[in-house]
């Protein structure tokens, strides 16, 4: 799709908004948008019924009686999407993986921005492209959706470990993180873990149908589009076929089984999917 194009799809997706909204508040996930996380407030003697889990015991070794820790609603948990623009998101298809990823992104951020959180974004490729502190209101919403439409898919490899780290050195408070990927990238697992120990996150895993059945074109040169590797294939054997269907299933597989590792949100959506159908049926597999 074009740039007009998609900014003209886009500038619906207030109304479908209110539905999805509903679905995340009433979903699994409404702690990350409604306000159901919690942080620490104080601490006060324990009485009996308490649970024992919320026993403070550094403060309770220092005054030899049992204290527990009181918490409060963490109201103003925002919402930041994390964008994958490297050069295998802008590989030709009848929808590129890149604006999939902005058709989902903005679907969220008008949901999150609906309820009254605030929104973010990170956009990145080889290195951070471009950081977007969360602000609350449609303006910024819309000014977050624009800078993101004129960003490239120039080329460049994903770096996914870069972007967490940066997050994980910016972000402050607890917040809800999206990541928008593909997933083609090396070395991220780590980092993911250690920004999932402070934040809730959700991937987001865009595929491609091309990917899973591989058209038969014969012997056809096949060039990666971001370490500029060529190779000659032979797309007509079914060997050929085979493997490259195992291939992909594997990678799909392991992505979800990190998310699993580190306690994060999976959620695979085909380019081919309509992206406001392919939310509502996860928030309410969620609930």
């Amino acid at each position: 799709m074009t740039r007009r194009e998609l900014l003209e799809k886009i500038r619906t997706f207030p109304i479908l908004a209110r539905g999805l909204s509903w679905d995340v508040v009433s979903g699994e996930f409404r702690s990350l948008f409604k306000g159901q996380g919690m942080e620490f407030s104080e601490v006060r003697p324990y009485e009996v019924g308490d649970d024992v889990r919320t026993i403070d015991w550094n403060v309770t070794a220092r005054f030899n009686h049992p204290y527990v820790k009181l918490f409060q609603e963490e109201r103003e948990m925002p919402l930041y999407l994390i964008v994958d623009f490297s050069a295998s998101m802008g590989s030709p298809s009848r929808v590129r993986r890149i604006d999939q990823a902005l058709l989902v992104g903005a679907l969220l951020a008008f949901s999150a921005q609906r309820m009254g959180r605030r929104v973010g974004a990170l956009f990145f490729s080889e290195e951070v492209t471009s950081y977007l502190e969360a602000r609350k209101n449609f303006p910024a919403v819309m000014e977050l959706i624009l800078r993101a439409l004129d960003i490239p898919c120039d080329g460049t490899e994903s770096r996914l470990d870069k972007a967490f780290d940066f997050l994980g050195g910016s972000l402050k408070r607890k917040s809800f993180l999206v990541v928008i990927s593909d997933f083609y990238c090396t070395a991220w697992e780590q980092s993911l873990g250690r920004l999932a120990n402070r934040h809730d996150l959700l991937l987001i895993h865009l595929v491609d149908p091309n990917e899973k059945d591989f058209p038969s074109l014969g012997t056809v040169p096949l060039q990666d589009p971001e370490s500029q590797r060529s190779m000659v294939v032979p797309t007509h054997l079914k060997g050929f076929n085979r493997e490259w269907q195992s291939w992909q299933e594997e990678r799909r597989i392991y992505v979800q089984q990190v998310a699993r590792r580190y306690d994060v949100g999976y959620l695979a959506i085909s380019t081919a999917e309509d992206p406001y159908k392919a939310l509502r049926a996860f928030f309410n597999r969620r609930q």
